[in-house]
């Protein structure tokens, strides 16, 4: 995970650095969590977590956030 200019962008540049990292963890803890009430499904939070984190990581990537 990196942020361009990060020295220039004060706050605003951890976002990069952190919100996809975010995004991983809470869709652990909601596997975790579901996995408990329906095994069958996890792959789908899986799935939605990992499109989640690569739509927002793009997009910060190319500064559209």
């Amino acid at each position: 995970m990196s942020a361009p200019d990060l020295d220039r962008a004060g706050l605003g540049g951890l976002a990069n650095l952190f919100f996809p990292g975010l995004i991983g963890v809470f869709t652990i803890i909601i596997y975790f969590l579901t996995r408990i009430f329906a095994n069958e499904w996890n792959w789908i939070i899986t799935l939605a977590g990992v499109v989640f984190m690569a739509y927002v990581s793009t997009m910060l990537f190319f500064d559209r956030f």
